[in-house]
């Protein structure tokens, strides 16, 4: 597993049948690929967040973080979001959760967001 150990030296020493033997010693480097077989773990314990109704369209809410053990490509994350209605946005790089409408507590009081990286 490349999040284990990613790479491997291994000393390889040849001898010929010769007396006294000859003998040559080379270093081979094994690279370990990454595969993607790690989930993204968000790396914070969200607690409720409270808005004011009468804050402006684009306010950031949260912002909501993931990491992810593999590498390159395999390690790149991007955030969507299910819940919210048209009320909220998620920026699908960063994980900022920002209002995306004019919030109102008579009509809708609570949100639940699901956030997917």
């Amino acid at each position: 597993d490349r999040e284990f150990r990613a790479e491997y030296r291994l000393v390889v020493t040849a001898a010929d049948a010769g007396i006294p033997p000859l003998t040559g010693t080379g270093i081979i480097t094994i690279v370990v690929d990454d595969l993607n077989d790690n989930n993204p773990l968000f790396d914070l314990n969200v607690d409720p967040v409270t808005v004011g109704e009468d804050v402006p369209i684009g306010t950031n809410v949260v912002t909501i973080n993931a990491v992810d053990p593999d590498t390159g490509e395999n390690g790149q994350i991007s955030y969507s979001m299910e819940g919210g209605g048209s009320s909220f946005s998620i920026n699908m790089i960063n994980g900022e959760i920002i209002t995306a409408s004019a919030l109102d507590r008579e009509t809708q009081a609570n949100y639940t967001l699901t956030i997917i990286a």
